[in-house]
């Protein structure tokens, strides 16, 4: 016989023969078997519920990580249970702590934006008197919250960021008050002010070996650096690392600059890199070397021209020894000064006025004011000249042309001989310029040679030279000739 499927019921099968009274029983206590139990017809209680007995339901387990169950609520949101969940109290608690979007500052006063998260300020203008605002900041930005709970209470910082790159810091310390704004950066978020208490230390945590530096940015303009301090090298030993400074210009105002080592300025390895000068210039062998108390050499080339020494500066004299730089000075002044001694007595005794203690100027102008002339010599070569016939004398014309100054007396070396080379006269004639008697040189029978004519002409002079025709005894006659030698004109 097929039964039901929920209560398992009897049906009536089509190839069964039908029995009302029989069936109508059967199915009636089969329903009435089904009643208050199990599985079956539900019957309620006195208190209009299914009895725990007439339900085949068991009660939920706790719920885990894997099993579905019960969860239990917790308003603890710093709990770290694995079988409770925040609730809403919890949930409002973690809100005021978590750096969250609240929008715009509901109070124009730094003071109250208390709630942990990120703030919109958007307002005209800033007035740290009364909203105690970061003193210079922009009024539109973006205030930072957070805060920290101790046993004591709660500490709050507030980091404030204007819309032109200023950045502000404050803290409220747990007693609730407010310290003063610090200003991190300026407007181009460059550090402003960095504060610490006493060492800053580069690269002590960094393995391998390598430069650290500091660039200064100062000009304004976009290049690498305008002045840099780089440290590098070293060993394992303190101390033993190198440090450069890269500027233009070096200024040290007020102040002083100790070293217990050597000082290289200006160094040019390619002369040497080594050097155990204490004041290297340049090169290796060139500068200054400490040698003891009171003693300092100067060195060129490895050579010692000059030394600081006792308080006396020395130098190397031509004889390659050493003298006193002032003992030096004294004997040359005092050499200066018999010299000049000498001199003032040599004009005074050319009847010139002078003293030892004169100027080289002074001493220049006495000389030149002493009374004495210029004068210069020369010879004309026994240039000649021969009269035309026995009855006349011979005549020619002499000049200088390369003298410095313009003469006013003048001697020639005359000579008369007639064509047979009888000389009759020799000797010198003297003539002033302008001319004077003083002219003509004489002979036996009243023969005569002269300087006939003179004049100063550019650069010394020209002269004519005249004879008479020759006069011998018994009236012999013969033709004259005349010559001309050495010359000295004065001025």
């Amino acid at each position: 016989m097929a039964n039901t499927d929920k209560l398992s019921l009897p049906l009536i099968e089509p190839n069964m023969t039908a029995d009302v009274p029989r069936d109508m029983n059967a199915l009636a206590e089969a329903v009435d078997a089904k009643v208050g139990v199990a599985g079956g017809l539900a019957v309620l209680g006195a208190d209009g519920k299914v009895p725990a007995d007439q339900l085949n339901v068991k009660d939920p387990a706790d719920a885990t990580t894997t099993v579905k169950g019960i969860v239990r609520l917790s308003a603890d949101y710093k709990s770290q249970s694995s079988t409770t969940v925040p609730n809403s109290k919890a949930l409002f608690d973690l809100y005021n702590i978590v750096p969250v979007d609240r929008g715009k500052v509901f109070q124009n006063n730094f003071n109250f934006a208390l709630g942990v998260g990120d703030w919109r300020v958007d307002v005209a203008s800033f007035n740290p008197t009364t909203d105690n605002s970061p003193p210079g900041a922009y009024s539109k930005g973006v205030l930072f919250v957070r805060s920290v709970n101790v046993t004591e209470g709660m500490t709050l910082v507030q980091k404030y960021v204007d819309d032109t790159g200023g950045i502000y810091n404050r803290v409220r310390t747990v007693a609730g008050t407010w310290l003063s704004w610090d200003g991190l950066a300026s407007k181009n978020y460059a550090q402003r002010n960095l504060r610490l208490e006493r060492a800053v230390e580069l690269g002590a945590d960094v393995t391998g070996a390598g430069p650290a530096f500091f660039d200064f940015h100062t000009s304004g303009n976009a290049i690498d650096y305008d002045s840099r301090i780089i440290a590098e090298g070293g060993t394992t030993a303190t101390g033993n690392g190198k440090l450069t400074l890269q500027a233009a210009t070096t200024v040290l105002t007020g102040g002083k600059v100790e070293t217990s080592g050597q000082m290289w300025v200006a160094k040019n390895s390619t002369y040497g890199s080594t050097s155990d000068l204490t004041v290297p210039i340049g090169d290796s062998d060139t500068g200054f070397k400490w040698i003891g108390d009171g003693y300092v050499e100067f060195y060129s080339n490895a050579s010692v021209p000059v030394a600081l020494k006792d308080g006396q500066f020395i130098f190397k004299n031509a004889a390659g020894g050493y003298e006193v730089l002032s003992t030096a000075i004294s004997d040359l002044k005092q050499s200066s000064v018999d010299k000049f001694t000498k001199i003032a007595n040599a004009i005074n005794g050319k009847g010139g006025n002078a003293n030892a203690s004169m100027t080289g100027d002074q001493f220049a102008a006495a000389i030149s004011n002493l009374p004495v002339k210029r004068f210069a010599s020369g010879t004309f070569n026994g240039q000649t000249a021969t009269a035309p016939n026995t009855s006349s004398g011979a005549s020619m014309n002499v000049g200088v042309n390369n003298m410095s100054f313009s003469p006013t007396r003048v001697f020639i070396r005359l000579r008369m001989k007639d064509e047979y080379g009888n000389l009759y006269i020799e000797g010198y004639a003297a003539a002033g310029i302008p001319s004077d008697v003083d002219t003509s040189l004489y002979g036996r029978f009243q023969n005569r040679v002269s300087i006939y004519s003179i004049s100063q002409s550019p650069g010394g002079f020209s002269a004519t030279i005249n004879s008479t025709d020759v006069r011998d005894y018994a009236g012999s006659k013969s033709t004259a000739v005349i010559e001309a030698f050495q010359w000295f004109a004065y001025e």
